[in-house]
């Protein structure tokens, strides 16, 4: 079970600029409102608007390339495909901003999915994602290069926070924040087990709990 809370706002179809709703839409929605209640509400991420003081370029420096071990962390860029993009030219709401609706990368067997690594002692081991956040800042306009830089900003002993950021590389815009609560599993044990040293040790690089 998983609740999904999903907050849009209404734009112009062709320059995706921000509008308000009528006033006899915004009344009719306050009659109806209720409050989440608290089964409903995340367990680690916030609510609060994401933070936008963080640039392309102190991430760009910061942020180290660590492969598969850092799945969330590292950096990677791509263009926006214009197949993809609606009439008015930009990606649609709706799809992923963290990969700009890049296919998942597929196995040798036809599985895709996050990469199986392997603990200190010798067991299959993954990331059970246990809550995500994505907020969309602006639209995606066809053609772009958009880079998108991730980092921890929480570690603990059995679990990380991650977040990453996806900047319009031309003009150096944020265009979003996703973030990711996940949990340690050992996959041969099915547990959660405490982050294994080594990977501990990779991710650790990426950490900046400043971020947050």
């Amino acid at each position: 079970a998983a609740t999904f809370i999903i907050e849009a706002a209404p734009v112009t179809l062709a320059e995706r600029k921000r509008i308000t709703f009528p006033a006899e839409i915004t009344n009719d929605a306050r009659l109806a409102r209720i409050g989440i209640p608290d089964h409903g509400g995340p367990r680690t991420l916030k609510l609060d608007p994401p933070r936008v003081d963080i640039g392309l370029a102190e991430l760009d420096r910061r942020v180290a390339d660590l492969g598969e071990l850092g799945m969330m962390s590292g950096r990677f860029e791509y263009a926006v495909d214009p197949e993809l993009c609606d009439d008015s030219g930009y990606f649609p709401e709706g799809a992923s901003l963290m990969t700009g609706g890049r296919r998942p990368q597929t196995d040798e067997d036809g599985s895709y999915g996050p990469p199986v690594l392997v603990t200190d002692e010798g067991h299959r081991f993954g990331w059970a994602i246990m809550e995500t956040r994505a907020v969309v800042l602006d639209a995606m306009p066809a053609g772009a290069t958009l880079c998108s830089i991730g980092a921890d900003v929480a570690i603990a002993a059995k679990s990380r926070h991650s977040r990453r950021w996806t900047f319009n590389k031309g003009t150096g815009e944020l265009l979003g924040v996703n973030d990711a609560v996940a949990v340690a599993l050992d996959l041969d044990e099915r547990r959660a087990i405490e982050i294994p040293r080594s990977i501990r040790d990779a991710i650790e690089r990426n950490y900046f709990p400043e971020y947050a």
